[in-house]
């Protein structure tokens, strides 16, 4: 069942949880962060000390999200190269935007045998808008496993709106403008309600639908008049005649929508914030040696010929390899900037 909700309606309903306060469309940007580019590794970890017998039986790889979804198919690409010496089961356990496969590897045990992939919306949002019994230090990060990904503005092909300009007029008409994206408190969704607030759009009203097929459907009959999605997405729904992208919500243009202008080209800065990527993580307490031997394995895994080959299939953006301090550094950041715009919005 789809519901509306009005620009401030949808910050209340995202933000209930957090006591912010609010302030004018006019307010600066949020500063980018300050992360340093990613160093790539100088070479495999040598395991030291690894338990005698390690791995003696299957390893669990929690997704927070349906079979299908891009988690899981990131996950399941990886699992094609990765070799941790036991067999891999990944186990769905999707539900409360992420949060509830992430409560559950929470409560793992530290053994080497339970591990995760996050996304920007469980590991950076949910925590800051709801009550989760995990942070952004409940688990220690291994690899990230695709982005930064960052979210484009589009609208269904043949219409009236067919480029910014005449999106601008549709928007800044005064008339009612319906809108979605995949998921109520997203990325997609906070980049949305950032980019209208600075625009200083008010007409503008959120519709929330159950995941990234309904509000596509959705846009595609005329329900809703734009969507906001993944770049990967726009740049698939584009080569198939469907959509047509508008905007990039980032500070440049997106390296899979190269044709497509960027926010901070129409004056809005600091929407790189909303650039979001995935990460593997393990229980806060697994052991340096079993942390070691699974990172080498993973960082092989995520940076072979195969799985940089599907991510260029499926228009993401090829990955590098982080160190865990260089990871933490990259997560942290943007916790922070995140909680800085959620501030803003509020």
């Amino acid at each position: 069942m789809k519901k509306l909700v009005s620009l401030s309606l949808a910050l209340a309903m995202s933000l209930s949880l957090m006591a912010c306060g609010g302030e004018s469309s006019n307010t600066p940007a949020p500063a980018q962060s300050t992360t340093p580019a990613p160093v790539e590794s100088t070479g495999p970890v040598e395991p030291a000390g690894l338990p005698e017998g390690y791995p003696s039986k299957n390893i669990e790889i929690i997704v927070p999200a349906a079979a299908g979804a891009a988690l899981d198919l990131y996950t399941r690409a990886m699992n094609e190269v990765l070799d941790l010496g036991a067999t891999l089961q990944i186990t769905n356990m999707a539900g409360g935007s992420q949060t509830i496969g992430m409560m559950e590897l929470a409560n793992r045990a530290a053994d080497g045998y339970s591990m995760g992939i996050v996304a920007f919306a469980g590991g950076i949002i949910q925590p800051q808008l709801t009550s989760v019994t995990y942070g952004v230090d409940s688990f220690r990060p291994v690899a990230i496993t695709s982005g930064p990904n960052s979210y484009s503005v589009c609208v269904k092909c043949g219409g009236a709106v067919t480029d910014w300009d005449s999106f601008l007029e549709l928007i800044s008409s005064g008339e009612t403008v319906h809108w979605t994206a995949p998921n109520a408190g997203s990325p997609a969704h906070l980049a949305g309600l950032y980019f209208l607030k600075e625009l200083g759009i008010e007409n503008c009203e959120f519709v929330s639908y159950n995941g990234a097929a309904e509000a596509l459907t959705a846009m595609l009959s005329g329900d809703v008049s734009f969507y906001i999605t993944d770049d990967s997405v726009v740049r698939t729904r584009e080569e198939e005649k469907q959509v047509t992208g508008i905007i990039t919500l980032s500070d440049v243009r997106s390296a899979v929508l190269p044709d497509v202008i960027c926010a901070k080209e129409k004056g809005i800065d600091g929407m790189g914030v909303f650039d979001a990527f995935s990460w593997v993580v393990l229980p806060k307490d697994t052991p340096d040696a079993v942390y070691d031997y699974i990172k080498e394995k993973i960082d092989a895994a995520v940076t072979s010929d195969q799985y940089q080959q599907f991510l260029r299939d499926n228009n993401f953006v090829e990955m590098q390899v982080y160190t865990e301090e260089e990871l933490n550094e990259k997560i942290h950041s943007a916790y922070d900037a995140v909680s800085e715009v959620i501030g803003m919005l509020g």
